[in-house]
């Protein structure tokens, strides 16, 4: 098993993986809050959401 992790930028192409982790997350842990309602969130709009998030000058979304 190797030490190493990569980070790169998330792509629009990750949102049903980020979907899926997000649901994932909130179901095994109680200390895990998302503010929307995951099951309201298609991949679709995730994307869009990826899309306007790496176009901002002062937000990004990072993925290991």
């Amino acid at each position: 098993m190797s030490d190493e992790v990569n980070f790169r930028l998330a792509e629009p192409a990750d949102a049903q993986a980020i979907l899926e982790l997000l649901v994932r997350l909130q179901r095994e842990s109680d200390t895990f809050l998302v503010d929307s309602d995951l099951s309201e969130i298609t991949a679709e709009m995730e994307a869009d959401q990826i899309r306007l998030i790496n176009q901002s000058h002062t937000n990004l979304m990072a993925i290991a």
